[in-house]
């Protein structure tokens, strides 16, 4: 797998490509929600505050992207978001406006959380829904300890005698030492995988077991 993957490396047939796929609109979504945001926020700021943003942007060099938010509409782009609620039989509208906002106003928070949980959503997912698939070999089982960290606060739980049997996938491998470790690493933390590893590990898992593609498809 190539550094800049994409979802069409993997075989539209496998198991694995709708989730990668959502996997990667999430991510880029949130990126492309914050950028929004941060360009209705400056949008609304006095002319002369606006003025001294372009005068700082252009001593510290990014000028290009200060402009190009106040030359973005992301109002005319999205409109709400409605989805169907079986509960209540109606529908649920979201204004994607505020969640820019959110994004932009709170991205120190977010950032640093939101590709934590994609990834473990991805992790959940992926080892679910190939149990058919599974022979306790190193991959699988390295997965394995994935899903259940991602599951259980995000921390690998190694007791009652864990890991059972080997888990590795390169250089990495499930030992009794990573009990209690994050499964995602953050800047302010140490922890065994970054969103790009949950990438090669499926694409890993993909090109060694071609069973989880489905030739009838």
């Amino acid at each position: 797998m190539t550094a800049n993957a994409s979802p069409y490396e993997f075989d539209r047939r496998s198991l694995f490509y709708p989730l990668i796929t959502n996997y990667l609109i999430l991510l880029a979504g949130f990126k492309e929600f914050g950028a929004a945001g941060l360009a209705l926020l400056i949008k609304e700021m006095p002319q002369g505050r606006i003025q001294d943003l372009l005068t700082d942007a252009e001593k510290r060099g990014n000028i290009d992207q200060v402009r190009r938010l106040l030359d973005t509409t992301p109002l005319e782009l999205y409109e709400p978001l409605v989805m169907v609620s079986e509960q209540s039989h109606e529908k649920v509208q979201i204004d994607l406006t505020l969640t820019m906002r959110e994004i932009a106003q709170h991205s120190s928070f977010l950032v640093q959380r939101v590709a934590p949980a994609a990834m473990g959503g991805l992790l959940i997912q992926a080892y679910e829904s190939t149990s058919d698939h599974h022979d306790r070999q190193p991959l699988w089982e390295f997965l394995r300890h994935c899903r259940n960290a991602a599951a259980h606060g995000g921390r690998f739980n190694l007791l009652h005698g864990e890991p059972h049997r080997p888990a590795r996938w390169g250089r990495f491998s499930i030992e009794p030492t990573l009990h209690g470790t994050y499964l995602a690493a953050r800047p302010e933390r140490q922890g065994l995988l970054a969103p790009g590893d949950a990438l090669r590990l499926l694409w890993d898992i993909e090109q060694a077991y071609p069973s989880i593609i489905d030739l009838s498809v």
